[in-house]
C-alpha cells in the first residue's frame, strides 16, 4: 500500500484550513512550525500517522473554540438615557461621543447574550440576539414596553413638577413601563451561535424569580444533558 506524501497533505490542509503560510497552519492545527516542516519531507504516511495528526488537530481547534465561544463586550456599563433618538427610540448610551462610538460598534458586530440591571445592579432582564446585532436587539428591548412589568408611579406634566388647581396630591397608581424607566446598567457578551440558545434558556430557568422575562423555554436546552434526577 502506498502511502501519502506530507507536502500533499500540508497544501491541502492549507486551502481547507484557509491558512495563507504554514506558520499559520502551525497554529490553527496546535502544532510547532518545524513539526510542520517535518510533516512536509515525509512520504510514505500511513494511516495510523495521519490519523494522530487529525486527532491532535480536532482536539486543537474545539480548544481554541471553546475560549472564543464567549467574549464579553461590556459589563454592569452604566446606563445614561441619551437626547439621540433613533426612529424615535431612546438610547442607553450617547452614541456621539467617541466612546460611544466605539461601543455601538463592538454591539453591533456582534450576537449574543445581554442583560439590563436596576439600580441595585440586579439583573431584571435578560435576552438574547442570533439575527439582528447585540445593539439592534437591545434597543429594541429598551424600549419596548412589557405589558407585564408595572410599577408605581406618579404621572406629572411632561415630567416635571406642577401643582393642581386644589393643590391636591397627585395619583399613585401602577404602570406599564419599559426598560428605558428603570434599567440602571446594562451588560452585552458575543457568544457562538450554537451556544446562544441554550445559556439564554438556561440563564432564565436558573433565575425565573428574579426577572421580568415572561418565556421560561425548554426548547433550546437540547444542547446540555437531561437532569438526573
Amino acid at each position: 500500500m502506498v502511502g501519502l506524501r506530507g507536502v500533499d497533505i500540508c497544501d491541502e490542509l492549507k486551502r481547507q484550513l484557509e491558512c495563507k503560510s504554514d506558520i499559520e497552519l502551525a497554529n490553527k492545527i496546535g502544532v510547532t512550525q518545524g513539526r510542520v516542516s517535518q510533516l512536509r519531507t515525509k512520504t510514505g504516511i500511513n494511516a495510523r500517522y495521519l490519523a494522530r495528526f487529525i486527532k491532535r488537530a480536532a482536539e486543537t481547534e474545539t480548544a481554541s473554540a471553546l475560549r472564543s465561544a464567549i467574549r464579553p463586550i461590556v459589563e454592569f456599563f452604566p446606563i445614561e438615557k441619551s437626547q439621540v433618538r433613533e426612529n424615535g427610540r431612546d438610547v442607553p448610551f450617547d452614541t456621539k461621543q467617541p466612546a460611544g462610538k466605539t461601543l455601538a460598534k463592538h454591539l453591533r458586530a456582534a450576537t449574543g447574550l445581554y442583560s439590563f440591571y436596576n439600580s441595585q445592579g440586579e439583573v431584571i432582564y435578560f435576552g438574547k440576539t442570533e439575527q439582528l446585532s447585540l445593539y439592534a436587539e437591545m434597543i429594541n428591548a429598551y424600549n419596548r414596553v412589557l405589558p407585564h412589568y408595572l410599577i408605581y408611579r406618579v404621572r406629572h406634566p411632561w415630567g416635571r413638577y406642577k401643582s393642581t388647581n386644589q393643590n391636591e396630591l397627585r395619583k399613585i397608581k401602577k404602570e406599564e413601563v419599559t426598560l428605558s424607566d428603570s434599567a440602571s446598567y446594562f451588560s452585552a457578551y458575543s457568544v457562538a451561535a450554537q451556544l446562544i440558545g441554550g445559556l439564554e434558556a438556561l440563564i432564565i430557568r436558573i433565575a425565573p424569580n428574579d426577572i421580568i422575562n415572561v418565556k421560561i423555554e425548554g426548547k433550546d436546552m437540547k444542547a446540555f444533558s437531561l437532569p438526573e434526577v
